[in-house]
């Protein structure tokens, strides 16, 4: 499977981050492959994950760039001020969109289900385990964004509280 990080949409997420003062963090790259498999079909996703660090301690962001048999989606979540942004490019107007109100549910659902999968086989895994699910691209790219965040949190924390605690507690909801 071709991996294509010079994807328009890569770059122009990458070049957002870079002007808001993030710096990659490349020795922190991971690159997944899963199947999802139904009655009829194999589908192989690729999940290549981007982190960077951002200007102040606690802020960061995250590229997320699936591609399999669908198609493409990059997706980027940006930590700032303790509150989660997830970016998508549009191809059909070259610009990016906010996605409102999805991250506290989404969070909920993926802190639960991680701390019932464990996350002993690592949070990557355990995101991209959950996320293929549904092999749409851009659906694993934003559930990806949203779950690595939630996922750190529960590797340093534990699976203390509710599924709305844990994320709130990580910064993902109100």
């Amino acid at each position: 499977m071709k991996i294509n990080l010079s994807d328009k949409g890569v770059q122009k997420l990458r070049k957002g981050l870079v002007e808001m003062g993030s710096k990659p963090s490349a020795e922190n790259i991971n690159v997944i492959e899963v199947k999802t498999t139904n009655e009829s079909t194999t589908i192989t996703s690729l999940i290549v994950a981007m982190p960077y660090n951002g200007k102040n301690k606690n802020d960061s962001a995250v590229i997320t760039f699936v591609s399999n048999e669908l198609g493409t989606a990059a997706v980027a979540a940006v930590i700032s001020n303790g509150m989660l942004s997830v970016v998508n490019y549009d191809a059909v107007t070259e610009g990016t969109v906010t996605i409102m109100s999805l991250e506290c549910d989404l969070c909920q659902w993926l802190a639960m289900e991680l701390c019932r999968i464990g996350t002993g086989a690592g949070c990557n895994w355990g995101c991209a385990y959950l996320c293929a699910r549904v092999p749409n691209p851009l659906w694993i790219a934003i559930c990806y964004v949203v779950c690595w965040p939630i996922c750190r949190y529960i590797v340093g924390y534990g699976c203390v509280g509710t599924g709305f605690e844990m994320c709130q507690w990580a910064g993902l909801c109100p």
